[in-house]
């Protein structure tokens, strides 16, 4: 038996009447023009779908059909045409070409009443070139050849053509759904299938004006493999209740930081079957939904959404079968807002999503758009042609999966959304840590966070057993940064030469061993500071010289990552001319790094920095310890994964952040994690004036309480004036100041971009005679 993922739902309105559209090979004639005349006049493209910022037609990046092959593109668009000609017009057909690349053309021929439109009116019609386009490089123009019945000659328009990204940070979404969901009753080999979407397909049509908003809708549903095909049904069932469907009552999540702006909730869920028009106790056509404007206009639909599953704050009304519209609530990026259902019009138990860029929902204004999708991997049955595009059962049930990023899925493919999970994402966040993910799941978590506004300030990769994971903290932040990882040394050479070019400063580096190799990771950000030097992969002799000369130069480490390779000892490092009260460094066995912790308190030095390493069969840890470093500093040494976890829930829960994490193998295959905590930093006020002065010019002197304080931003305001904070250094002298009681604000911020929270101030009050 062949099987092919099928196109769940299409939703129509139930009170719109189908349009009745035909796709015949050959052309209808009408005749309503004069025979035989030339192109009519007057036909101009009032508007076109979707576009791009730079008014291109908008195409979607196809994922590879296998891992090892190269993405593909789809098109699929749709034109307004104002019929100025003085007369009515039956749209014939419309010839897509793609002038100078080399791909052939493709006729769209229309028949039915509906392609009518008289003089004054506009027309709206699809054109579209199928699923794919077997192409690496995606043509720069689309030309338009359109012919209306009557006449010879076509009214033409071309278009440039450029890919689309969709309107989160990064240009794509996270998918709703995780692997992680799946029940494991129903046995391992579960993923998802993609069939086809809505209105794209081997024959296209022209809008009936029901779906405008869903050309580039999707229809998903888990499947399992059978030994045969890949089944939508549990074991032993049938599909007849929704409760038989893999996908019944899996969890929906937020595909990235955005607001509700309209939903419905009450409808019951009726059993699987073909669609009909008016199921019982049917109140709306994409049944419980919300619509979740994700910035610039851009709104997601998740639909058909399971009775009772929307939480009741992100849907008012207390599921009251009603369309709430005009709402504004804030959802974030993995926060669970349904359950996967069968209500409105839909025929079983399936993911819904489409976007659209416009109008509200339900003003027939809409402007469809394709979705870009990240953390996926994904598999697609062989392309053959628009007509036949394959099927997911001939890939069989151990089909090699390819990881993609910003891209939408091929037609006929399974796929794995989130298979490293997808934890709840908020703005605002002091700080995002994640710790042991593998490189594949590093770079999903780098993906999301960095989606949601966040930057890596640390990272730190370490090897077990030959795997490569990382430890990564994520601060917010403005500032212009970049990462990389897995980078071999010429690699790393060459960022940090383009990096610093570009007027950034190292923020981290870091070497790891990747199997038999040795990789790098860096982080750069533009930022004020002080100057910096790095060596990389240094011998034992070549590290001894160059670490004195530093530190006779009056720099600091902030970072030595050391490795043994092949016997022997290998270093990489960060040090920067920081103003410290005496500092030091050791690397030495894991086991003694308390006792030198206590040691280097009591003398005044704080740990800031650690790194582990496997050297035989012992694991070391290279420690750097920096005087003058004010506020907490908490540490955790050669603890287990869940000891770990609780430290550092209690650390963020105290206001104390991540400043270096390590985790290394403890020479018999098992993690050992080891991490510095630490307060923000904070601002002292050291002079200035205070009390009733006669001066109307003030000087204050301020420093921060570490070493790290990279810059400052300061506000003085005149009796309860707007708080406004500018880039300052100490000291900080304001003339020409009014009479009246003023007062001074100061905050440092350290290298991380971290800002004092509880900012110094001081005030005064100036009295003129």
């Amino acid at each position: 038996m062949t099987a092919v993922v099928p196109s769940i739902g299409l939703m129509r309105r139930p009170w719109l009447p189908l349009l009745g559209l035909l796709l015949s090979s050959t052309a209808v004639l009408a005749a309503t023009g004069p025979a035989e005349a030339a192109a009519p006049t007057n036909v101009t493209l009032s508007d076109f779908a979707p576009q791009t910022s730079s008014n291109a037609v908008a195409v979607a990046r196809i994922a590879a059909t296998n891992s090892t092959g190269t993405p593909s593109w789809q098109f699929n668009s749709t034109l307004f045409l104002h019929n100025g000609s003085g007369g009515q017009l039956s749209l014939n057909k419309v010839v897509l070409s793609y002038p100078s690349s080399g791909l052939s053309t493709k006729t769209i021929t229309y028949s039915g009443s509906d392609r009518t439109v008289g003089n004054g009116g506009t027309l709206d019609l699809e054109a579209s070139d199928g699923w794919t386009r077997n192409s690496t490089t995606l043509p720069s123009t689309v030309r338009y050849d359109v012919y209306f019945d009557g006449y010879t000659d076509p009214v033409t328009f071309t278009k440039s053509l450029a890919y689309r990204s969709n309107a989160v940070p990064g240009g794509s979404f996270v998918f709703p759904a995780k692997m992680s969901d799946l029940d494991p009753a129903q046995g391992s080999n579960q993923v998802f299938g993609y069939g086809t979407n809505h209105t794209v397909t081997a024959s296209t049509v022209k809008f009936n004006n029901g779906t405008r908003d869903q050309a580039w809708a999707y229809d998903m549903n888990v499947r399992r493999w059978t030994g045969s095909t890949w089944s939508a049904n549990k074991i032993g069932k049938t599909g007849s209740a929704n409760s038989d469907s893999l996908t019944w009552n899996l969890p929906l999540y937020a595909m990235g930081n955005g607001f509700v702006t309209s939903c419905f909730d009450g409808d019951p869920d009726h059993a699987p079957g073909p669609i009909v028009d008016n199921p019982p106790n049917y109140g709306y056509y994409m049944g419980n939904h919300l619509a979740i404007d994700y910035g610039n206009g851009e709104t997601v639909v998740i639909a058909h959404n399971k009775e009772g599953s929307i939480p009741a704050g992100l849907c008012p009304g207390d599921e009251d079968q009603t369309l709430h519209t005009g709402l504004h609530i804030a959802v974030h990026t993995g926060q669970l807002i349904g359950r996967v259902g069968n209500t409105g019009r839909s025929s079983g138990p399936h993911i819904h999503i489409h976007a659209y860029n416009g109008a509200a929902q339900d003003s027939n204004a809409g402007r469809s758009v394709p979705l870009q999708f990240r953390n996926m991997r994904a598999v697609a049955a062989p392309y053959v042609s628009a007509a036949n595009p394959g099927t997911i059962d001939g890939l069989g049930g151990s089909p090699t999966y390819g990881q993609f990023d910003g891209a939408t899925v091929h037609a006929n493919s399974l796929f794995q959304p989130n298979p490293c999970g997808l934890p709840e994402f908020y703005s605002g966040s002091a700080e995002l840590t994640f710790s042991g993910l593998t490189s594949e799941c590093y770079q999903d978590y780098f993906n999301v966070a960095t989606a949601a506004g966040y930057r890596p300030t640390m990272v730190d990769g370490f090897d077990v057993s030959g795997t490569s994971y990382f430890n990564v903290t994520f601060r917010s932040t403005s500032a212009s940064w970049a990462a990389f990882h897995d980078m071999d040394e010429a690699a790393l050479n060459s960022q940090i030469t383009t990096q610093l070019a570009a007027g950034r400063k190292i923020q981290w580096l870091d070497a790891y061993k990747s199997g038999s190799s040795v990789r790098y990771a860096a982080i750069f950000v533009t930022r004020p500071g002080p100057l910096q030097d790095k060596f990389v992969n240094l011998s034992q002799a070549q590290f001894d010289t160059k670490f004195n000369q530093l530190a006779a130069a009056g720099y600091v480490p902030i970072n030595i990552a050391v490795l043994n390779v092949s016997g022997a000892l290998r270093y990489t490092g960060l040090f920067e001319k920081l103003t410290a009260t005496g500092w030091t460094a050791y690397i030495e066995p894991a086991s003694a790094v308390q006792n030198r912790i206590n040691t280097e308190g009591a003398a005044g030095r704080k740990l800031t920095y650690l790194n582990g390493f496997l050297n035989g069969s012992t694991p070391f840890l290279v420690q750097v310890y920096i005087g003058g470093v004010g506020g907490t500093t908490t540490t955790l040494v050669a603890k287990t994964g869940a000891e770990y976890q609780t430290a550092f829930n209690t650390n963020l829960a105290a206001g104390r952040l991540t400043r270096s994490e390590t985790a290394y193998d403890n020479g018999s295959g098992s993690v050992r994690y080891s991490s510095v905590w630490r307060s923000p930093i904070d601002t002292s006020i050291t002079a200035g004036p205070s009390g009733t002065v006669t001066s109307t010019t003030a000087t204050f002197s301020f420093k921060g309480n570490n070493p790290f304080a990279v810059s400052a931003e300061c506000a003085n305001t005149l009796g309860g004036g707007l708080i406004l904070y500018t880039t300052c250094s100490s000291p900080k002298t304001y003339t020409g100041q009014s009479a009246g009681t003023h007062t001074f604000r100061v905050r440092s911020i350290d290298r991380e971009g971290l800002a004092d929270p509880s900012p110094a101030s001081r005030s005064w009050t100036i009295q003129v005679s």
